[in-house]
């Protein structure tokens, strides 16, 4: 049965999309600011299409139509009118009675026409005789082009100079120049549009009005709301993702501050339980990685504190020992205590232990080199068939004078490693001084070379007595206790060999007692 771990998001995906997600919310209200007052400024300059006006028409004469729909066709604020061909008003839709004015007949005629797209325009100017010119021009656009629907030209009499209309008059009132040029009243465009309904004439003024101040102002003020609106909105959606990425980033930080805490106080068993994002998890992992290898320093810390006061214990008893023979026996001869004649014995008593005394701090003296920051080996190219044979050669009288017998098994051809000379010398050298050292005349020594893959192995065995099984565990630590004596030989052996990339075990059969297997890496 598999089961699938959901990935953790990483802080920067997630504060990637919480980012994205607070720009689209200002966004999408940013536009919806500026689509709402879009829709006022629309509704305040609203004309329907030219098509629907006789639809309208019929439905206002008929009284099919409600206030809601012509304010939704015409906009906010607009005035409609229809009078029949007697000028007598028959319908009305935001008419004032008190500011109503009736209109006449010359009137009603220069009311420009509807058009959803036309716009009126006045300008003044000078004739080619100098006199003042007023002129009178009804635009519209076709095809995204401005073209001039109507054109009238007025002098200082109202006089018509010139007009683009059929059956033209030559004068106008001054009323009906302001109808004309669309200033007959301050706040409304006026627009007519005759229509027939049950064979009668009728005909429906259309007034909007002239937002243009309206809207420049609502512009203004749409742009400074907007912009304050955007700036409540931004600055509310900056503190919703401030907050989501404190409360995301808070637990993870106050977990590690803790962590952190219980360190600096010692409690180093403490870890961190934390699911969330990527780079938090692994740093709290870091954390507890951290926090179990620093309670493992200390655990060995205190152990190697242990260890030393054993390694003192030690070197304190195995230096008393043959410091108080020697001090003693002097004292007794310088005393009188001893007689001349036994003195030869006793000094030679004494000369045995200054020997041990002088091996003993030998090996305590190799013991601080090799653990020393700055120890290194001399590595050479060495042939270990060679060398091994060169080492037996000159230890070979000493073997046969102490009664020992030497079985070497040595292979021919040669053996490269890369080895420090002296010091792998120093590794044979230990073994074979502790097989003599501790065992009997008569016992048989065995130096087997052989190639087990990428390692040369060197096998150092006796048929002496062996080692007690209560230290065999031990005895490659400082000072383990080795046939009822303490020293460093086998641990130096065993700082050597794994110096070379090597390493050292203790092994028995039924032919030897005690065999001590060496591996060394073989070079090209």
């Amino acid at each position: 049965m598999s089961t699938s771990k959901k990935r953790s998001k990483s802080i920067f995906r997630y504060i990637v999309t919480l980012f994205i997600v607070s720009t689209c919310v200002i966004v999408a209200l940013g536009f919806l600011i500026v689509a709402l007052y879009s829709y006022r400024i629309e509704s305040l300059n609203r004309r329907p299409k030219k098509e629907k006006m006789s639809i309208i028409a019929e439905r206002l004469v008929d009284n099919d139509f409600d206030e809601e729909e012509i304010e939704d066709l015409l906009g906010i604020d607009a005035v409609l009118e229809v009078y029949n061909e007697n000028l007598d008003l028959v319908y009305a839709y935001g008419y004032n009675e008190e500011e109503y004015v009736p209109i006449s007949k010359g009137e009603m005629e220069v009311i420009p026409m509807y058009d959803e797209k036309s716009v009126v325009e006045t300008e003044t100017g000078f004739a080619d005789d100098g006199k003042k010119i007023t002129i009178i021009k009804t635009t519209n656009y076709i095809n995204d082009e401005e073209v001039i629907i109507s054109m009238v030209i007025l002098d200082e009499k109202l006089n018509v100079v010139f007009s683009s209309y059929e059956n033209s008059r030559e004068k106008y009132t001054e009323s009906e120049v302001e109808y004309l040029s669309q200033k007959t009243s301050p706040e409304y465009y006026i627009y007519k549009y005759p229509f027939i309904n049950d064979n009668e004439a009728y005909t429906m003024i259309v007034k909007t009005p002239k937002h243009e101040t309206v809207i420049d102002n609502l512009f203004l003020r749409s742009y400074l709301l907007d912009a304050i609106a955007f700036a409540v909105c931004y600055i509310l959606v900056f503190l919703v993702f401030l907050g989501l990425i404190k409360r995301n980033f808070k637990k993870p930080i106050l977990l590690i501050n803790n962590g952190i805490d219980d360190l600096a106080n010692g409690r180093t068993n403490r870890k961190i339980d934390y699911k969330g994002a990527a780079e938090f998890e692994q740093i709290c992992t870091s954390f507890n990685n951290m926090a179990i290898k620093l309670e493992t320093s200390e655990n060995k810390r205190i152990e190697m504190e242990k260890e030393k006061e054993k390694f003192i214990c030690n070197v304190s008893h195995d230096l008393k020992t043959p410091i108080t023979v020697v001090h003693g026996y002097l004292k007794a001869i310088n005393d009188g205590v001893i007689p001349p004649e036994k003195h030869e014995k006793y000094l030679q008593i004494m000369y045995n232990k200054s020997l041990d005394l002088v091996e003993l701090i030998n090996d305590f003296h190799d013991y601080n080199k090799f653990n020393h920051p700055d120890f290194e080996l001399n590595y050479e190219k060495v042939d270990l068939s060679e060398l091994s044979r060169e080492y037996l050669v000159d230890k070979y009288d000493e073997i046969d004078v102490s009664g020992f017998e030497l079985d070497v098994q040595i292979p021919d051809d040669a053996i490269y490693c890369n080895i420090d000379k002296l010091q792998l010398k120093r590794v044979f050298e230990n073994i074979i001084g502790n097989a003599i050292k501790h065992n009997c005349p008569g016992t048989k020594i065995k130096f087997n070379l052989n190639k087990e893959g990428s390692y040369a192995v060197i096998e150092i065995a006796d048929t002496g007595k062996g080692i007690n099984s209560e230290i065999i565990e031990t005895i490659f630590e400082p000072f383990a206790a080795y046939d009822k004596k303490s020293g460093l030989g086998l641990y130096i052996c065993k700082v050597i060999t794994e110096a070379h990339g090597g390493s050292i075990k203790y092994k028995k059969d039924e032919k030897y007692a005690t065999i001590f297997e060496i591996s060394i890496p073989i070079i090209q």
